[in-house]
C-alpha cells in the first residue's frame, strides 16, 4: 500500500461520517467567518431603546449563522490537496451525454454565488460532487431533475 492510500485511510478511520473535507484556507476563512459573526452579536444590544424587537429579530439571525457556522467547523477535515473534490475546490464538469462542459467552485454556504458557479457544499451540486474524484461518474438531483456528469478536473487555489 503506497503511503498516500495509507494516509488516506488513516484519516477516514478518525474522520466522523459526517466529515466536511475542506482545504485549509477554506477551514480559516471560516473561523474568520464564524469571530464576525459572534462579534457581531456581542455588539448588538438585546433590545432597543424603543423596545422595538428588530434588534432581538437581527440578534435571533446572527445566532442561526453562528450555530451553522459552528456545525461547519465541528465537523471540518482539513484534507491534504488531491484529486479528490473538496471545499475549496473547482471542478469541471462534462454532462453525459450531450458533453457539454461546466465549471463549479464549492464553498461554504456563507459564501455561496449561484450565478457565478459558486455553489455550497451541502447543496445539491455540491452534495453529488464533494469527495469524488477526477474520472468519477456522479449524478446531480436537483429541483428541475436529474442529471449524470463525469468529472473532468479538479483545481486548489
Amino acid at each position: 500500500m503506497s503511503s498516500t492510500s495509507s494516509r488516506e485511510t488513516a484519516q477516514q478511520a478518525v474522520a466522523p461520517a459526517n466529515a466536511i473535507p475542506m482545504m485549509a484556507q477554506v477551514y480559516v476563512r471560516l473561523r474568520h467567518r464564524l469571530r464576525e459573526v459572534e462579534s457581531l452579536i456581542e455588539t448588538l444590544p438585546h433590545r432597543d431603546a424603543d423596545g422595538v424587537d428588530e434588534l432581538q429579530t437581527q440578534r435571533q439571525v446572527l445566532e442561526a449563522q453562528a450555530a451553522a457556522l459552528r456545525d461547519i467547523a465541528a465537523r471540518a477535515l482539513v484534507v491534504p490537496i488531491s484529486a479528490r473534490v473538496i471545499v475549496g475546490s473547482i471542478v469541471h464538469l462534462r454532462s453525459e451525454p450531450d458533453g457539454s462542459l461546466e465549471r463549479y467552485e464549492i464553498v461554504l454556504p456563507t459564501e455561496s454565488e449561484p450565478a457565478t458557479k459558486k455553489v455550497a457544499f451541502d447543496s445539491p451540486i455540491g452534495r453529488a460532487l464533494l469527495g469524488r474524484e477526477v474520472g468519477e461518474r456522479t449524478v446531480i438531483e436537483t429541483p428541475r431533475g436529474h442529471r449524470e456528469v463525469r468529472i473532468m478536473v479538479v483545481k486548489h487555489q
